[in-house]
């Protein structure tokens, strides 16, 4: 009898050993940083239109595949330290929290800056991971927050929620603007004078906490950007799904003065009474321009600076952004 109530004590004990490891690993990996999780919510969604796609992941309670992006309104007494960015050992994922001051001061410019790319370029070839690698804004360490987004050839689609204590009407406003388009050369194409930037679908928005159970906004529009873009590779921007040209090319006046490849001015080229164009600086060089309606705007160059100034008022504690692939 002995024998058996050993056998069945060393029995529970294995038990509660191995439903403690379930538990550590459903249950922690919650709590290292990103939420990765391809949570496909019944059925496959490949071969469907955009339109098709959003209208899917509305109809499931928009539980589709995702990242997360999670932006916290904190006070003027929030620990700095936790603005530190390390990556899982184990996993290698970043953290998927940004810190902002739950009421923002006009003195100070609070800034999420956000980097991708086009899903055929040289940055997209190194596999980046998503996640936070700055979780703080200028107002608790001097500087803007930074978010890596892996790139996606048709993007994503985007939605918000402000959730928290609807007391005092908390509110987050999201101002977009572009910061830099890098070619795979190099070359900061907006720096150069060749990106036309008509701006964004939505250039601006502001998002509140509703009473009741919070619906999710589609606030994708803050990415969509409309303008011109002149290239001096073409590959990855000038041909449509058939493989016909669609950009329109032209001459600029480059300099390169230390011959790396990387042009530190470009400028309009002079053009004579004969049509023949010349430099006064520089050399001739041909760009081919792709114009853009409502484009992903990540997918304009190779790397691709994109930056949010944050307004917060009314004790905003969080917004959850997620980005939805469209495949």
């Amino acid at each position: 009898m002995e024998n058996k109530n050993s056998s069945l004590y060393i029995v529970i004990l294995g038990v509660l050993a191995l439903s403690g490891l379930i538990a550590y690993v459903v249950l922690g990996q919650k709590d290292v940083s990103v939420e990765l999780m391809k949570s496909y919510a019944g059925g496959n969604q490949a071969s469907v239109d955009s339109g098709s796609v959003w209208a899917a992941l509305k109809a499931k309670g928009l539980q589709g595949e995702h990242y997360t992006l999670n932006i916290h309104g904190k006070s003027d007494s929030f620990n700095k330290q936790d603005c530190t960015v390390v990556p899982d050992p184990v996993t290698g994922q970043y953290s998927n929290n940004i810190f902002v001051p739950s009421y923002s001061s006009d003195a100070v410019k609070n800034q999420i800056i956000m980097t991708s790319g086009n899903a055929k370029g040289k940055w997209a070839a190194t596999a980046p991971t998503y996640g936070v690698r700055d979780a703080c804004t200028a107002s608790f360490d001097g500087d803007a927050a930074e978010l890596v987004l892996p790139p996606n050839e048709k993007g994503y689609y985007v939605t918000s929620r402000v959730l928290g204590k609807p007391t005092d009407n908390p509110e987050i406003t999201l101002d977009g603007s572009l910061m830099w388009v890098v070619d795979e050369n190099g070359n900061d194409l907006l720096v150069l004078g060749l990106v036309t930037d008509n701006g964004f679908q939505t250039p601006s928005g502001t998002y509140s906490r509703t009473t009741g159970k919070v619906k999710a906004v589609d606030i994708t529009g803050l990415f969509e950007w409309n303008g011109g873009v002149c290239y001096f590779s073409p590959e990855n921007y000038c041909y449509d799904a058939a493989g016909q040209y669609t950009c329109t090319d032209r001459n600029t006046c480059c300099t390169d003065a230390d011959a790396d490849g990387v042009y530190e001015t470009c400028t309009d080229p002079t053009v004579a009474l004969d049509g023949t164009e010349s430099c006064t600086v520089g050399s001739l060089i041909p760009v081919s321009c792709q114009d853009y309606v409502n484009e992903w705007v990540f997918n304009i160059g190779d790397f691709v600076g994109y930056m949010w100034d944050t307004y917060t008022d009314g004790n905003f504690k969080l917004s959850n952004i997620r980005f939805y692939p469209v495949r």
